[in-house]
C-alpha cells in the first residue's frame, strides 16, 4: 500500500522539488498552497506522472482553523498519512526597527507557528513509524545577530526548539521528528556576507541537497534518528 506525503508550500520552489521526489520514490502527495494555485495544479500534474495519487489543498497556516480543515480533507481523500514535511516559512529583508508589529507576528507565524499548527493536526492522522521533518535554517541551532531577516530567523530557532520537543512527546508513539536545515541556497536573498568564501565546499546548496536528506529520513532504516537537526549547509558556519 503506498504512503502519503504532505509537504507544505509545495506549489513551487524546494517545497515542489521534495514533494516531486516524494512522488518519484512512491508516495502520495499533498500539495499544499495558499495562494499559488496555478503552480500547485501544475506540481500536482507532475507527480501523478510519476503514477501516484496527488491532491492540492489550499491554507493559510498562520490560521489554525484552516489547518484543521485541510487535515480533514486529507484524511477524506487518503485516511492516514505517513509523512509531514514543514517547509512554510515566510521573510521580509529589513533592518529590525522597519517592521511592524503585525508583521513581525506574521512572518513569525509562518515559521513556527506554522510547525506547531501542522504538527498539531497531523499527528492524529499519522500512521504508526510516521516521520515528521521540519525545514530549519542554517543558523537554527544558534543564536547570532541577523539584522536582515531577524523574525524568520527567530521563527527557524523556534522550529529547532519544537523539533526537539515533539521527537520526546511522540517517540512513544513511533513517531520521528528531525530537521534539515538548508544552507544558502543559489536563489536565497540573504547569503553569508563573505560570500562563498564563508562556505568550505564552495558553492551554494542545490534542491537535490536537501532533497538527498529528506529522502534518508523517510527510509525505514532511518528510524533510529529522531530531534535530529542535520545541516546541508556545505559546512558553512563551522
Amino acid at each position: 500500500m503506498a504512503k502519503t506525503a504532505v509537504v507544505t508550500g509545495s506549489a513551487k520552489r524546494l517545497g515542489k522539488a521534495i514533494l516531486l521526489a516524494l512522488a518519484e520514490n512512491g508516495y502520495n502527495v499533498v500539495v499544499h498552497y495558499n495562494k499559488s494555485k496555478i503552480d500547485a495544479e501544475q506540481t500536482k500534474s507532475s507527480a501523478k506522472k510519476f503514477g501516484v495519487k496527488a491532491i492540492t489543498v489550499k491554507a493559510d497556516l498562520t490560521s489554525e482553523r484552516q489547518v484543521k480543515e485541510m487535515f480533514k480533507k486529507i484524511r477524506s481523500a487518503f485516511g492516514k498519512i505517513d509523512v509531514l514535511v514543514n517547509n512554510v516559512g515566510n521573510f521580509s529583508v529589513k533592518p529590525v526597527q522597519k517592521y511592524y508589529l503585525q508583521e513581525w507576528n506574521y512572518l513569525i507565524g509562518t515559521t513556527a507557528g506554522s510547525t506547531f499548527v501542522c504538527c498539531k493536526h497531523a499527528v492524529p492522522i499519522m500512521n504508526k513509524n510516521g516521520r515528521i521533518i521540519n525545514i530549519g535554517d542554517s543558523e537554527a541551532e544558534k543564536i547570532t545577530a541577523n539584522t536582515r531577516v531577524t523574525p524568520y530567523k527567530i521563527g527557524k530557532i523556534g522550529v529547532a526548539v519544537l523539533t526537539k520537543a515533539l521527537a520526546v512527546e511522540l517517540g512513544g508513539k513511533k513517531i520521528t521528528v528531525n530537521m534539515v536545515s538548508p544552507g544558502a541556497m543559489f536563489n536565497t536573498v540573504s547569503f553569508p556576507p563573505e560570500g562563498l568564501k564563508a562556505v568550505p565546499l564552495r558553492r551554494w546548496a542545490k534542491y537535490a541537497d536537501i532533497i538527498n536528506v529528506v529522502i534518508f529520513l523517510v527510509k525505514p532504516e532511518s528510524g533510529y534518528i529522531t530531534g535530529a537537526n542535520i545541516p546541508a549547509t556545505g559546512g558553512y558556519g563551522l
